[in-house]
Formats: C-alpha cells, sequence, structure tokens
C-alpha cells in the first residue's frame, strides 16, 4: 500500500516527461502512463482504464513501429472488453512485425524480444479464442 503513494508522483513525472518530449524511449511517457493507470489497483484514485487507453494508443501513434506499444494497445482493450478492436489492433501488430524486426535491434534487444514473441502468441490465443467459441456451436450441427 506505501507503493501507492508513489503512484501520483509517478504520474507526475510521466506527465512532465511527455511535455518534453512524447517521442523519447518510443514514446514511453504515454506508454509508462498508460501502464500506470491500468496497473493500478481496483478502486485506486489513479486507476483508469479510459485514460490508459489514450495514452497507449498515442505511445502507437507517436512510435508505431515498437511493438511493446501495440502489445499494450491490445491489453487495454482487452481490459476494456472490445473483442472487435482487439482482432483490429492484433492485425496491426502483425503487419508492423517484419519492420520492427530489422529496426528494434541493438545491445539489450534480445530480451525486449523473447517477451515480445511470447505475449504475441498469447495474444493471438486471446483474440482468438472469442471466434472458436462462437463458431464451436456450428461446428456441431
Amino acid at each position: 500500500m506505501s507503493a501507492l503513494k508513489l503512484v501520483g508522483e509517478m504520474e507526475k513525472e510521466f506527465k512532465r516527461a511527455r511535455e518534453l518530449d512524447e517521442k523519447l524511449d518510443n514514446a514511453g511517457p504515454d506508454r509508462n502512463l498508460g501502464l500506470l493507470y491500468i496497473r493500478t489497483p481496483s478502486g485506486g484514485k489513479h486507476r483508469h482504464r479510459s485514460k490508459a487507453q489514450r495514452h497507449l494508443q498515442r505511445a502507437a501513434e507517436v512510435a508505431p513501429d515498437f511493438p511493446e506499444n501495440r502489445l499494450n494497445l491490445i491489453r487495454s482493450v482487452f481490459a476494456l472488453e472490445r473483442p472487435q478492436r482487439s482482432q483490429t489492433e492484433l492485425k496491426a501488430l502483425e503487419e508492423l512485425w517484419p519492420k520492427a524486426v530489422t529496426a528494434a535491434v541493438g545491445p539489450g534487444m534480445a530480451c525486449s524480444w523473447m517477451d515480445w514473441k511470447k505475449r504475441l502468441q498469447q495474444v493471438k490465443k486471446k483474440v482468438e479464442e472469442p471466434s472458436k467459441a462462437i463458431e464451436s456451436p456450428r461446428q456441431k450441427d
């Protein structure tokens, strides 16, 4: 609970970083604001799913070729239970993936790519599950 006291300070600093340079660290200020808003425990005064989605959407717009941004955006879409939008966002992620593989390289990126690939598989599974659930009764006929 003592960590919740830091949330307001973190929010203030991420907003300040965004004012200074929204492109910093592949739209890091918006990405971090979005994650802060979505990860704050339920009932916390800083938990705002719609704000989270707005900031994660902005991060994806500012740095569209950075997989982390789109993966986080898809997570926020799931949190708001918007399955159609999650399919759209997954398609956008899959389209940018080949370009990102060649652009996001360098020291320290190997761990990120391992994480992103794992998360991509998880996202695909979640996005495909609702459509399979809808199709399965038809297949039984």
